[in-house]
C-alpha cells in the first residue's frame, strides 16, 4: 500500500534536530555497525515499517481521541513507565512529572515543537501511558547507575508490546540513552529526571531504529554534510533509508 513518506522523514528529522539540546545531556545510544544496520528488514525498504505497523493494527479505527489526544493521530505507541526512586522509597518522578514528559513528547511528534521554533509536519504518531506507574526503590539504578545495573534493570523490569521508558534521578554520563531495535529485547530507553524536554523525544527515534546524523557506517558517513549533526540532508538520508 502506499502512504504518505513524510512520516518516515519526519522521523529522522526530529532526531536531527534535537540533536544539539539532547546531545547537552549527552546521549550514549551505542550506534548500530555497518553490518548489522545494513541488515535490518527495513534498510533500503521504507514500506517495510509502514506494513509492520499495519499488522499490528495501529490506525485500525480504535478510537482514543479523548483526554488531549490529537485527531490528526493515526500510530498510537503505548508507554510503560517505570520510576526509580532511592532505597528508602522516595525522590522518583511523580505521576505528574511522567505524563508532562509524555506531553512534551507529544508535542514534538506532532510538530507543535522543536528547536528551531518551526512548525514540523504532524508525524500521526503520538504516545499514551499504558498502565500505572511502576516504582522501583533502587537507589543503584536512581543514582548514577553503571552500565551493567542500567542493562539488568532494562532485561528485569521490561514488557513487550510497548516502550518501556525508565525514569531515572541522576546520572552524571548521559541524559538519555537507549537500545536500537536490533536488540533481542528492544524499545526500552532511560531519561534522568531533569533532562531536557526533548530528550525522551531524541531517545525514542533511537528505538525506532534512527541513529545520530553523525555516526558512521565504516568508511562511509551516514551524512557527512551534516555539519555534526545540526542540519542535515535527508535526500541523502532516504537514499540510505535511514528515514526508514
Amino acid at each position: 500500500m502506499t502512504k504518505p513518506k513524510y512520516i518516515l522523514i519526519f522521523l529522522f528529522l526530529l532526531l536531527a534536530t534535537q540533536q544539539l539540546d539532547a546531545q547537552t545531556d549527552s546521549c550514549s545510544t551505542v550506534p548500530l555497525d555497518s553490518v548489522s544496520f545494513e541488515s535490518q528488514p527495513w534498510f533500503g525498504n521504507n514500506e517495510y515499517l509502514i506494513d509492520l505497523l499495519d499488522s499490528l493494527g495501529y490506525g485500525s479505527g480504535e478510537n482514543l481521541n479523548n483526554g488531549g489526544f490529537d485527531s490528526q493521530v493515526k500510530y498510537w505507541i503505548p508507554i510503560r513507565a517505570w520510576v526509580y526512586n532511592d532505597d528508602s522509597g522516595t525522590g522518583g518522578a511523580t505521576v505528574q512529572e511522567v505524563e508532562k514528559r509524555i506531553h512534551e513528547l507529544n508535542d514534538v511528534f506532532s510538530g507543535r515543537f522543536n528547536l528551531n521554533g518551526n512548525a514540523h509536519p504532524h508525524s500521526m504518531i503520538q504516545f499514551y501511558l499504558a498502565c500505572d506507574i511502576t516504582y522501583i526503590n533502587q537507589s543503584s539504578m536512581a543514582f548514577n547507575c553503571s552500565d551493567n545495573t542500567r542493562q539488568q534493570a532494562w532485561n528485569y523490569n521490561f514488557q513487550q508490546g510497548v516502550m518501556n521508558v525508565h525514569f531515572v534521578q541522576t546520572n552524571n554520563n548521559w541524559g538519555g540513552i537507549a537500545r536500537m531495535p536490533d536488540h533481542s529485547q528492544p524499545f526500552v530507553c532511560a531519561i534522568v529526571n531533569g533532562a531536557t524536554t526533548t530528550t525522551l523525544a531524541h531517545e525514542m527515534g533511537h528505538n525506532l531504529g534512527l541513529s545520530h546524523t553523525h555516526d558512521t557506517r565504516g568508511s562511509n558517513p551516514i551524512n557527512k554534510d551534516a555539519n555534526d549533526c545540526i542540519r542535515s540532508q535527508y535526500p541523502e538520508q532516504e537514499n540510505k533509508a535511514l528515514a526508514a
